[in-house]
């Protein structure tokens, strides 16, 4: 439903984008089919990785780096990757900002719901919790049982983790999916590098966000009738439900 509203070019340029995928060719990989909206294409953990860090860096552009500086046999550093990265990126200015801000505010705010209640619940659940860390996630599992994904972030950093076999046609085995195999593999490795780390929020944008009360089934704004319950959920302003709810009568 989000690919037909959103239409296939704006889903396609979205997703290549925050996966660094640039050149004209690998954007043609992407097909212009509907399961599209599931993920039918194959990607690196090093892609996804970089895709989940936009949310957590406020939409700013993350690039995947294997050696942040070499030193001599003296101690002097020769070269710098990561400084250089940064000095690009700060140049970039604007043109470094791949989402806005309360885009990416929200889309972590929803992907925390994951964490919390969704399908990395029983992995935040095994290890006992985070220790009041936030953290948002996503598990995938593609059909088969062939892979099983968790890509998840805090303020800290963000980690891919994937289940699979370099060649396909193989299964991981039934029900092998990205919850219960990578989730507490996830889980359990994000816990132990936060153990020392100070509780940190998200960032949260000083505009352009509202939130609302809106029925928990329709979520649409309550009436008297929705005796289902409510919940407050974020918006980018402006795009606030205006409807009252239709499924709740007396």
């Amino acid at each position: 439903k989000v690919l037909d509203t959103i239409g296939f070019d704006a889903a396609i340029n979205r997703a290549s984008m925050l996966l660094g995928m640039t050149s004209p060719n690998e954007i043609a990989s992407f097909p212009r089919k509907y399961p599209l909206g599931l993920g039918v294409i194959s990607v690196s953990p090093l892609q996804m990785a970089r895709a989940f860090a936009t949310f957590a860096t406020g939409g700013q552009e993350v690039v995947p780096i294997t050696i942040r500086y070499i030193e001599d046999r003296n101690g002097m550093i020769v070269l710098e990757p990561e400084k250089d990265i940064r000095l690009a990126q700060k140049k970039k200015g604007r043109d470094a900002q791949l989402i806005s801000p309360q885009n990416a505010y929200l889309m972590t705010d929803l992907l925390q719901t994951t964490v919390q209640t969704g399908t990395l619940a029983y992995a935040r659940n095994y290890v006992g919790g985070f220790g009041g860390m936030p953290m948002a996630g996503k598990t995938g599992t593609t059909q088969n049982w062939a892979d099983a994904w968790t890509v998840g972030f805090s303020p800290y950093m963000t980690t891919a983790l994937w289940y699979g076999f370099e060649k396909g046609g193989s299964s991981l085995g039934v029900s092998q999916t990205g919850a219960t195999i990578s989730g507490p593999a996830w889980a359990r490795f994000m816990k132990a590098v936060h153990r020392d780390l100070p509780v940190r929020e998200f960032p949260k944008p000083t505009s352009g966000i509202s939130e609302v009360t809106v029925c928990a089934v329709s979520g649409k704004l309550p009436t008297e009738a929705c005796t289902d319950g409510t919940i407050k959920e974020k918006f980018l302003v402006g795009t606030e439900p205006a409807e009252f709810c239709d499924i709740h009568e007396f």
